[in-house]
């Protein structure tokens, strides 16, 4: 909308500008200065109206697309290491329990990785806010349950550390953990992963979280009554909020805790043989084994804390 002031048989008119009837011309002189005002103070805001919604459109792009990238990534690298378990030297390797577990962690990481690919797709098609999304509510549901279970391979991630514990610092053999520590460990990694998951069905609580569905309130800004009492008004995914500590980063920080106590036993146990080692006269003064074992655990803990911190903070300030 302009106003435009040009000249005619040597008198200036004005096209005015919104809520003025088009084509009809005025003479300047007669011409409302408050309306004038008007239609220039309404073309400033349109253009920062115009702005605001480049910027929005853009950042809903980026936070639909870049997501993707990673999540590819982490894709690829779990079915490598399915393939390198499975096929790779005919199966062989399934024959340890740690391959095992590590095998269990590849493939619920590959199931949720998929999801995290998916981002906004399967969230309901015109829902406001929202770049590419194409789905329904079902199609939300099912990637909120797959997203969810990625739980399963945090908890996998700990079963190893408990392997660890097992093998190195209480000495268990091979045949032992098998037989009595194994078949828990992937009760517990799978239960938890597809308990939370079918909980979240259960509790209507997979709904648009802006990128993905995951769990979160519909409408995103409706009043959950743990915060609001009978004020609440979600028509799905009611405490949203408090669930997804509850069924998710309470479980998943627990799981980080444990894993990294796991190895800093593990390291502290093998300290502890060098320097047995030592007193008796063995070459050990380098320390070679205890180094390695703390890089590794320094690079399995970290890779933990890296991946989870950022979002876990960011629901926190959420």
């Amino acid at each position: 909308a302009k106003a435009r002031a040009f000249t005619q048989r040597g008198k200036r008119f004005i096209f005015k500008g919104p809520g003025i009837p088009q084509n009809r011309k005025v003479p300047l002189e007669l011409f409302d200065i408050h309306e004038y005002a008007q239609s220039i103070l309404y073309r400033i805001a349109f253009a920062r109206a115009e702005s605001t919604m480049t910027e929005s459109n853009s950042k809903q792009k980026v936070i639909a697309i870049a997501p993707k990238l990673t999540s590819l990534a982490s894709v690829f690298g779990s079915a490598f290491i399915i393939y390198d378990i499975v096929l790779k030297d005919r199966g062989k390797r399934m024959k340890c329990t740690n391959h095992r577990l590590l095998l269990g962690m590849s493939v619920s990481d590959v199931l949720s990785s998929f999801c995290f690919f998916m981002t906004s797709w399967p969230i309901p098609a015109g829902t406001p806010g929202v770049f590419g999304a194409i789905g329904n509510q079902e199609t939300c549901i099912a990637q909120g349950f797959f997203s969810q279970f990625s739980l399963a391979t945090a908890m996998y991630n700990t079963s190893l550390s408990v392997f660890y514990i097992l093998q190195i610092r209480l000495g268990w053999k091979k045949d032992r953990i098998a037989r009595s520590a194994e078949p828990l460990l992937h009760v517990v990694s799978l239960g938890v992963g597809l308990g939370t998951s079918f909980a979240g069905i259960g509790l209507d609580l997979y709904n648009n979280d802006m990128w993905e569905c995951w769990i979160a309130p519909y409408p995103l800004d409706c009043k959950e009554t743990w915060k609001y009492g009978s004020e609440g008004n979600c028509v799905r995914g009611d405490n949203a909020s408090l669930y997804r500590w509850v069924l998710y980063y309470a479980i998943l920080w627990t799981a980080i805790v444990v894993v990294t106590v796991c190895m800093v036993l593990v390291y502290r146990f093998v300290l502890s043989n060098e320097k047995a080692a030592e007193k008796y006269g063995s070459h050990c003064h380098e320390r070679k084994f205890s180094k390695k074992v703390a890089v590794q655990g320094y690079w399995y803990c970290g890779a933990f804390y890296g991946t989870w911190f950022f979002p876990t903070t960011a629901r926190l300030i959420q």
